[in-house]
């Protein structure tokens, strides 16, 4: 019997490639996530074990200047 399991995923890393910190591990999420990196450049990786084709995804971003960003224990 085969396995019909199919992984797909996002994987966020906090740079400019796949060796950055991943940051986020997003899986069909139907709410909306919220990610922060640490710097300008935040690296998406579409993960999938599957050879039929998917339906995509979809993001929004914004950038938030250093003065607006969140300080911790405030």
């Amino acid at each position: 019997m085969g396995n019909n399991l199919t992984l797909l995923a996002h994987l966020v890393h906090d740079g400019t490639d796949s060796g950055a910190p991943t940051i986020a591990v997003l899986c069909n999420q139907g709410a909306e996530v919220e990610v922060l990196s640490t710097g300008p450049d935040i690296y998406i990786e579409f993960v999938a074990n599957s050879d039929w084709p998917g339906q995509g995804f979809k993001a929004k971003f914004q950038f938030q200047p250093l003065d607006d960003a969140p300080h911790p224990g405030q």
